[in-house]
This record gives structure tokens, C-alpha cells and sequence, in this order.
């Protein structure tokens, strides 16, 4: 059986859309495949329910439609390129790393490295480096104190911590801690909290 981990960059060849045309949308599988989604839905149903038959048929058909697509392996080996390298200065936050420095080391402009981004993932590099920092920070929440996290994870202080976990996930790093989610909004851009 095949690696059935998604990866940055699998939508729009599973899908045969942009990323950021679904960002916040539910579209039937119909609309994206045509007759192919009618031939899973039918393999699905001889299939006769069982679990292990269904994954493996969704396997197949979302590997085959990634396969199909003849651009995608360069478009996927730049996207993880840069992502590996986003998540990389989430580890170790560097200053002097940015967008356009990315762009410049991957040797792509920095327009091309925002629509790949935006066409694969549906947000942009800088708001994926968001997140990463942010789930980097999450990760260490429970063993370091919020100043010494702030500084080792490259905020300018526990203040922009605090004010960049509202932002992404709706509550605050204690709360967070806390085990308090939000509950995604889709279309509406915000997110209320759960405790």
C-alpha cells in the first residue's frame, strides 16, 4: 500500500483544482472528478462496506489522479523545498529569513513561490510560516515558560506570543494549555472558543 500521509502541494493534483478554490467551501467530489468520482462511488459500493477495501480504493484513485498530473513533481519537490525550509526557521527562528529571501535561495520569484503557495496549500508562504512558528510554540507550551518561549521561538516578546495565538487558534496560550479548541467558522474568517 502506498504512503497515505497528504503532503503541501497534493491538493490541486488529487483534486484538479487550486487550493484556495476550496479554502472554506464544501464541493462535492462530483464536481472536481466527473465520471471518475461516478467510478469510485460505484467501486465503493461493490466494495460492500468494508473499511479496509474503501481506503484502499480512495488510495488508488487519489494517487492516480496525483500521478496523472505531469507538473507535479517539480511543483512538489519546490512546495516541500519551501516548506521544509518555513518549518525549518520555525525551529530555530532566524531574523534575517523571509519571504523574499526564500524566494531567492529556492531561485524562483517571489511572486511564483506566493502562487505556488496559494495554488497548493490555499494560504500564503507567510501565513504558513505563521502557523509553523505557532505549532512549534504549541508543542513547547507545557514545559517552558510563555517570556523564554517568546524568545526561543522568535516573537518579540510574550505579548506578540499571546497576540499571534489569538490570531491563528482563537484563545490564548494558557487556554490553549488548558485544552481549550476553537470552533472554525467557515466563510466568516474567525473562530469562537470551546473549553
Amino acid at each position: 500500500m502506498r504512503a497515505s500521509r497528504s503532503t503541501p502541494g497534493g491538493a490541486r493534483p488529487a483534486l484538479g483544482v487550486a487550493a484556495h478554490e476550496l479554502v472554506d467551501r464544501v464541493v462535492p467530489l462530483d464536481d472536481l472528478w466527473g465520471a471518475r468520482a461516478r467510478e469510485l462511488r460505484q467501486a465503493l459500493a461493490r466494495a460492500g462496506g468494508d473499511p479496509a477495501a474503501a481506503v484502499r480504493l480512495l488510495e488508488d484513485a487519489l494517487c492516480r489522479a496525483v500521478d496523472a498530473s505531469a507538473d507535479a513533481p517539480a511543483r512538489r519537490a519546490l512546495l516541500r523545498r519551501a516548506v521544509d525550509a518555513l518549518d525549518a526557521s520555525a525551529q530555530a527562528p532566524d531574523p534575517e529569513a523571509s519571504i523574499p529571501a526564500l524566494a531567492r535561495r529556492l531561485r524562483v520569484a517571489e511572486r511564483t513561490l506566493r502562487a505556488l503557495f496559494h495554488e497548493e496549500i490555499g494560504i500564503s508562504p507567510k501565513r504558513y510560516a505563521r502557523i509553523a512558528r505557532i505549532r512549534r510554540a504549541a508543542e513547547r507550551l507545557a514545559t517552558t515558560s510563555l517570556a523564554r518561549l517568546a524568545l526561543e521561538t522568535g516573537f518579540y516578546d510574550q505579548a506578540h506570543l499571546t497576540a499571534e495565538f489569538r490570531s491563528l487558534l482563537g484563545v490564548t496560550p494558557r487556554a490553549y494549555l488548558a485544552g481549550a479548541r476553537t470552533s472554525a467558522r467557515p466563510g466568516c474568517g474567525g473562530a469562537t472558543a470551546r473549553g
